[in-house]
């Protein structure tokens, strides 16, 4: 992940920077995901951000052609059996116009995630663990059996004895180093389902902790971040760090670790300008802490985010949270 998407996600975490995601996240629920607790139990992922993460990814890759629906972790978990199955379904097309029907799941008991995927239209039924045992546990047959009460109930046409049942061994799906990371992994099997990217699952599990902070950017941001992330682009806008200073400008060039920027000058408290001659640098992109910025106006330009930024700045030199 780019530098400055990694400092942003660090910012966000730490309160730095607002969090402009859905409010139901908190604090807590931020810092968790960052996961740079000491204590395992305070990285674990709430049932907030597993479900809201997915749903940024059913609104990005659910087509008319390929259809995704998403029943929350409280609904799965606390009504199926006692809530009527077609409120729990709520709105949306029919079971059998789903491609997949995703659910998060962490019995009360368990204290560990896991995925399971309904796949009507090809009668299969899969969960997806990242700490599988060598037999099917008694929490993944607790839930295919609760999934398929559910199905059954919603529809009267399904019949579970055409259906195939699938629970994955430690060979078939990559697994957590810790106990701390099932959330992720839940969140990551998802998005290998919709995305049907076997390069993005590979290169995520290769680094969750950068996952984990792409995930803070995108819970911010309401969508999903390409896979992989987009570096620094040439003629975007930044702000780059000089030790007790930054400043801006746009991306001239880059190569390997390193950006050449045409810098702005300030032209007034709040405004910038180009000057009479450029001002051109090259720089290691780790000193690229913020953007791409968006410019207003013809010249001078005023910059948005400004009061963001220098927030950003000052909170990151003061506490070394940052970058």
């Amino acid at each position: 992940m780019p530098y400055h998407l990694q400092y942003r996600a660090n910012a966000i975490a730490n309160g730095v920077l607002s969090f402009h995601g859905q409010s139901i996240i908190n604090d807590t629920d931020l810092k968790a995901l960052l996961g740079a607790s000491s204590v395992e139990r305070d990285n674990w992922l709430s049932n907030f951000v597993i479900d809201h993460y997915l749903e940024i990814m059913r609104n990005t890759y659910s087509k008319d052609d390929f259809k995704i629906k998403i029943i929350t972790w409280e609904r799965f978990e606390r009504a199926v059996g006692i809530v009527p199955a077609r409120e729990i379904w709520e709105e949306g097309d029919s079971l059998w116009h789903q491609d997949i029907v995703y659910v998060p799941c962490n019995s009360f008991q368990s204290e560990h995630w896991f995925g399971l995927a309904v796949m009507p239209k090809k009668k299969q039924m899969v969960t997806l663990d990242s700490k599988a045992g060598d037999f099917v546990k008694p929490t993944i047959h607790d839930a295919l059996l609760k999934m398929g009460s559910f199905l059954v109930e919603l529809d009267e046409t399904v019949d579970l004895s055409e259906w195939i049942f699938f629970s994955n061994r430690k060979q078939d799906v990559p697994q957590q180093a810790n106990l701390s990371n099932c959330g992720v992994y839940t969140c990551l099997f998802a998005r290998y389902l919709f995305s049907k990217s076997q390069s993005m699952i590979t290169a995520a599990c290769g680094s969750i902790p950068q996952f984990r902070k792409g995930m803070i950017i995108e819970l911010h941001m309401q969508a999903i971040l390409p896979s992989p992330p987009e570096d620094i682009v040439h003629e975007r806008y930044y702000a780059v760090e000089y030790e007790k200073k930054f400043y801006f400008g746009r991306a001239v060039s880059v190569t390997g670790d390193k950006v050449e920027v045409k810098f702005l000058h300030q032209a007034g408290v709040q405004t910038f300008d180009w000057p009479m001659r450029n001002d051109l640098d090259t720089v290691f992109k780790r000193r690229v802490f913020y953007g791409p910025i968006e410019l207003h106006g013809t010249g001078p330009f005023h910059i948005p985010s400004l009061a963001e930024i220098n927030k950003f700045f000052s909170a990151s030199k003061e506490t070394a949270t940052c970058f």
